[in-house]
């Protein structure tokens, strides 16, 4: 449904991912916080550079992105 990247992503990491997310029609948001602070936001102890988010269920993130 959605794939979050870090901030500080690779350029050639974020060319790759936008362009097979493109091929499956799936929407890339680049968020403006590090690998760090995303792997804080989603409670692990380590970096996260892309994230996917398969089923939003209750939650309006995929509204969030698209305005």
């Amino acid at each position: 449904k959605l794939v979050i990247l870090a901030g500080n992503c690779k350029k050639d990491i974020i060319e790759d991912v936008k362009y097979y997310a493109k091929l499956s029609n799936i929407p890339v948001y680049i968020h403006d916080v590090n690998s760090l602070e995303l792997g804080a936001i989603c409670g692990k102890p380590f970096p996260v550079s892309v994230m996917v988010i398969l089923d939003p269920g209750n939650s309006d993130i995929l509204d969030m992105v698209k305005s």
